[in-house]
């Protein structure tokens, strides 16, 4: 059987705990490990051993959740008139560079080409 262990209800509990701080404060960039698990009430040991069983890590899912956010906003035309930067740092990113390079790690374009495609994609939609 390849099922995963099943968490505790405390361990649960944290997961949940961290997923919503994580969520919580996820535009401030000085948002980190520690911040985290602090607002989960728990070490942040702790909470990288639980987000563990997920494949996971604090560090990562803040920055999963913050380029998960940005591709949303890039596909979305209500905000075709928003700077890429803009997107970018109003989820937390500080560096445009770093960003790009994350962002294509993620999903296999630059942000631009994402927002081109997309954007392209949405026109073919409504004229069908």
């Amino acid at each position: 059987m390849d099922r995963k262990p099943r968490l505790s209800s405390a361990r649960s509990l944290v997961l949940v705990n961290v997923r919503v701080a994580v969520e919580a404060r996820l535009s401030d960039p000085s948002l980190d490990a520690a911040a985290v698990a602090a607002a989960a009430g728990v070490s942040v040991r702790y909470a990288n051993s639980v987000l563990a069983e997920d494949g996971t890590s604090i560090t990562r899912l803040i920055w999963s959740r913050r380029l998960e956010r940005c591709r949303r906003a890039l596909e979305d035309p209500k905000q075709v008139h928003r700077r890429l930067s803009e997107i970018a740092y109003s989820w937390g990113f500080s560096d445009m560079t770093h960003f790009g390079r994350s962002f294509r790690a993620a999903f296999g374009l630059l942000p631009s080409e994402y927002r081109r495609v997309a954007q392209t994609t949405a026109v073919d939609c409504t004229d069908a």
